[in-house]
């Protein structure tokens, strides 16, 4: 064949395509069983140790297996390496014959063996028949076997062992189990180029002229043999493609391409057929095409190029929306022509309506889109966009007052709704509760809506048109519920185990020393975010005549006393109350007259603090005294009422019965034991924690029986 180098300064490879080689066999070891061998049955660690010095097959060796009576068996052949891993393994059928005429048996191994010392063949298991023969130490001529037996450059069976890998202790005196080995090489035929003298069989060559090649093959035999290859050289300069235009064109387009002149043959092609012969090719594909040209130069030698010319088959763009092309008076749908478009035009028969890849539409019509792509323009279909009408303005009209009092005293309120117009088969839904109603509906305090919204709640209804299902929500009409008329009580009192002098409740025992206390007991027990809550108090209005509960309200108690609550109208603004006061762990206690409670302010409040007389019978403790202040200026409500007594000693804590008795002591007795923290009764000093100032407080006001008086 002839090659050729088509580009200066080239070069190609020649090479042998059927490169020949010889093929040896040759026996190594001892041919036969000598007529002193006897027979052995040590399997693992014994066998002949040898060097593989290039890749060989071993491809057959010869045992004798020994059994007195002829009898069947298995023997296993194995290769192990130097650190007695397996590499091959061969379990073959074997019948025995007696010591006295071995029966030799030829055992196919084809073992591919790589470069590698100290591999040992041995009988890795013997199975069946009593052994096989080997050469004893006794009849091993001169203590030597003939070892090492070699073929050089291959193998060499280094010496016999008993021995594990990998010591394999020498024992040249012994040969074990394996003759006639059959050792299969094969050796490849030497090669010569010229020029050059490369001797591989393949060579890349680079000449500056033509020239022609031979190659020699030799024979390991001797013999030999040459072939020559004319090399051409023929350099060719690459050719490229210049296009007249955008190599991106639109359906029924062209583009002229040019392959550049200097070349005698010029071959266009379009993948299937030839479309030209000449240097310039108008392309006009119908679809994306890929155009090859190949040049030559009159001689042998040729070059390609390849051009593509992307053919823009533009579809009409496809409209789509998210929500319906149809919709109410008021709403919109946005119709999207999709992405990957240099421009968009919309249009609903006229003019431009927007240039961006999405167009909002509120109004009905035909709307289609034009878009273009490298320079070629498609419209789409129209998308019909239907606006239907929505019912009349929808009026609520409140039949009164829409502040309603929590005491029920101006419930209910009626709502009535205005439809008219809406047309028939219309429907209305209130959208406080969803359901379709009657055309009022009647609002009362404490109804679920306004007891879930806090007191305030908006109600409004939606009519649904009964032709196209277009709604119209009516104005929201705000109902408000709050208490309405009672009076606003402040008073002013402090409590015997929280006091801390100075006119403040503000004990903890979880302050740093040395530093002011934390806050009152809310905030430091962490049910309070502000620092001036003490605790929760329930000031009660109670009848002036029949001394019974009229209302009761919880307030926050301040540190520095003061604290305020607001009755509902079922609490008069101009008639007296007693005032009693209860606290999770104080002796109730009662106002000594009746009062005005409308006529307590901020700045005048009923003063339980002031005088012990503000108390029903003085019943109050003179704390001021305890803390250096001037006698009868400061006093309290009295501390250590946690227990009903009725149940006994150790009674329900929390169920006070007016006293301080034992089963107050009991429980505090307790809870000081195991060290309560946070916010539990028997922490009646305020402080976060029941300790001896607890204790010692409960004690005192036990020995002393304090207990509730009451008109």
């Amino acid at each position: 064949s002839i090659a050729s180098i088509c580009t200066s300064g080239g070069s190609t490879t020649l090479t042998v395509t059927n490169p020949a080689s010889t093929f040896s066999s040759t026996s190594l070891g001892l041919p036969s069983a000598l007529s002193t061998a006897t027979s052995g049955a040590g399997t693992t660690n014994f066998g002949l140790v040898f060097d593989v010095l290039s890749p060989f097959l071993l491809h057959q060796v010869t045992i004798y297996p020994v059994s007195a009576t002829s009898a069947s068996g298995t023997v296993t052949i194995d290769v192990i390496n130097a650190s007695g891993v397996v590499q091959f393994t061969k379990t073959v059928s074997v019948v025995g014959s007696p010591v006295g005429s071995p029966s030799p048996v030829n055992v196919i191994l084809d073992f591919n063996l790589l470069p590698g010392t100290n591999y040992k063949i041995r009988p890795g298991v013997i199975s069946g028949v009593t052994g096989l023969l080997f050469e004893p130490s006794a009849s091993a001529p001169g203590g030597n076997y003939g070892y090492p037996f070699t073929i050089p450059g291959i193998v060499s069976i280094l010496t016999s062992t008993l021995t594990a890998a990998p010591t394999n202790t020498v024992r040249n005196d012994l040969y074990y189990y394996f003759y006639n080995w059959q050792v299969q090489t094969v050796a490849a035929a030497a090669y010569l180029w010229t020029p050059g003298n490369q001797t591989t069989t393949a060579v890349t060559v680079s000449p500056t002229a033509s020239t022609t090649y031979i190659v020699t093959c030799t024979f390991p035999t001797g013999c030999s043999s040459s072939t020559s290859v004319p090399v051409v050289y023929s350099p060719i300069p690459n050719p490229s493609i210049s296009a007249g235009g955008p190599t991106t064109i639109c359906p029924s387009s062209s583009v002229s391409l040019d392959a550049g002149s200097g070349y005698v043959n010029y071959s266009w092609s379009d993948g299937s057929n030839i479309v030209s012969t000449i240097q310039t090719f108008n392309a006009s594909p119908a679809a994306t095409t890929t155009y090859t040209v190949t040049v030559d130069n009159g001689a042998s030698c040729t070059k390609t190029v390849v051009q593509v010319v992307t053919v823009v088959n533009l579809p009409s763009p496809n409209v789509t929306s998210a929500t319906s092309t149809t919709f109410c008076d008021g709403g919109s749908v946005i119709l999207d022509a999709g992405a990957g478009y240099a421009s968009y035009n919309w249009s609903a028969g006229a003019g431009v309506l927007g240039t961006s890849r999405t167009l909002n539409v509120t109004t009905a019509g035909t709307y289609t889109v034009t878009i273009t792509l490298n320079g070629c323009s498609a419209t789409s279909n129209g998308t019909l966009v239907t606006v239907n009408p929505v019912p009349p303005t929808a009026i609520v009209t409140p039949s009164g007052p829409i502040t309603l009092c929590s005491d029920g005293s101006n419930s209910p309120l009626t709502l009535t709704s205005n439809i008219s117009g809406a047309g028939a088969g219309s429907t209305l839904v209130w959208n406080q509760d969803g359901s379709p109603v009657s055309a009022t509906v009647s609002v009362s305090a404490g109804d679920v809506d306004l007891f879930a919204n806090g007191g305030l709640f908006g109600y409004n209804f939606t009519v649904t048109d009964g032709i196209n299902g277009c709604t119209k929500t009516s104005n929201t009409v705000t109902v408000n519920e709050v208490p309405c008329s009672g009076p606003t009580l402040y008073v002013k009192m402090f409590i015997e185990g929280y006091y801390s002098g100075g006119g403040i409740m503000d004990n903890s025992s979880f302050g740093p020393s040395g530093f002011p206390p934390l806050g009152g007991c809310l905030f430091h027990d962490g049910l309070s975010a502000y620092p001036a809550d003490a605790d929760y108090v329930i000031l009660s209005a109670m009848d002036a005549t029949s001394h019974n509960l009229v209302e009761a309200q919880t307030g926050i108690l301040k540190t520095d006393g003061n604290i305020n609550v607001t009755f509902t109208n079922a609490v008069s603004k101009t008639l007296p109350y007693f005032i009693r006061i209860q606290h999770r762990n104080s002796i109730e206690t009662w106002s000594s007259v009746a009062t005005v409670l409308g006529a307590t302010t901020a700045l005048v409040p009923y003063n339980f603090s002031a005088l012990a007389s503000k108390a029903y019978g003085s019943n109050m403790v003179d704390i001021g005294d305890i803390y250096g202040e001037p006698t009868g200026t400061v006093w309290a409500i009295f501390s250590g009422d946690l227990t009903d007594e009725q149940y006994g000693l150790g009674g329900i804590v929390g169920l006070q019965d007016g006293i301080v008795a034992s089963g107050d002591y009991g429980d505090m007795e307790t809870a000081t034991y195991f060290t309560y923290l946070g916010y539990v009764p028997a922490d009646i000093t305020g402080d976060g924690i029941v300790d001896s100032g607890d204790y010692g407080l409960t004690e005192t006001n036990l020995y002393f029986t304090r207990v509730v008086q009451k008109p």
